[in-house]
This record gives C-alpha cells, structure tokens and sequence, in this order.
C-alpha cells in the first residue's frame, strides 16, 4: 500500500489493517493490495489488477455487492472538488466493459466514488489518469 499512501495523506485512506481485513476475502491469487478507501457512504480498493468497490446496503444489513473494474479497462477518469459549503469531492472513473477491449463496437461504462470534501482527490486522480492514458495509448497502437 506504499503507493497510494505516498499519493495521499488523509483521513480517507483505510488503514492498512482494516483494508487486508475487509478486502483480503477478496483478492484473486498473486493479487496485491495498493490502497483503500473510506468514502462517505461505501469503499473501494485497488490492487496490482483492479479496482474493487464494495457496497453495503447498511450497518445492521450484512449484505454487500463487490464490483470489479480491471485496471487494464479504464480509459479516463474525471474529478470533481468540493466547492464551498457542504460539497464532497467525487472521482469517476470510464472503462470498458465490452468482452474485448479492442471491439469494433466498444461499450462503456462509469463509476462515481464520493469523497468527503477534506480529502485531496488529486493525487489518486493523477494515479488513475496514468493508468488510462497508458491503456488509450496502448489500444490506439500509439
């Protein structure tokens, strides 16, 4: 997790802890915890492969739905800061979703992630943003 706590210095980052507790169950073999994230309502991780957002339906309700975004799909990401007042700051991250990232008819898609407005969004922007423009460039041949 030594890449995103360089990236960021804020109470939004899980500690590291708590993040192999709630996201160990669901990492894949060989796959490595980079950082997580508390946001204001749900959570999400990533990983040397992907993105794993979870979302629980309540503190008494044990439920929880676990997306997953490869890393190798996303082809941008915008942000949001927070303005004056009660704002949050919000990420969203676009990637495909098409069974070939190469299709001749690609599908999109996009997740939002919420952040209190105290945490400094920049730097996991510019994380993600390299890795989209790392995967534009690669599926465009340039």
């Amino acid at each position: 997790m030594a890449l995103i706590n360089a990236l960021t210095g804020n109470a939004s980052l899980m500690k590291e802890e708590k993040a192999r507790e709630q996201y160990g169950p669901w990492l894949l073999e060989n796959e490595r915890l980079e950082g997580a994230f508390e946001l204001v309502l749900d959570s999400f991780c990533l990983t040397n492969l992907r993105l794993i957002a979870l979302d629980r339906e309540g503190p008494v309700n044990p439920k929880v739905d676990a997306r997953s975004i490869p890393l190798a799909s996303i082809v941008d990401v915008t942000a949001r800061t927070a303005g004056i007042g009660i704002d949050d700051s919000d990420l969203t991250v676009t990637y495909i979703t098409s069974p070939r990232l190469r299709a001749h008819t690609v599908e999109y898609s996009t997740m939002t992630f919420t952040f209190n407005k105290s945490f400094d969004i920049a730097g996991l922007y510019r994380h993600l943003m390299t890795i989209a423009q790392r995967n534009y460039a690669s599926l465009n041949d340039a």
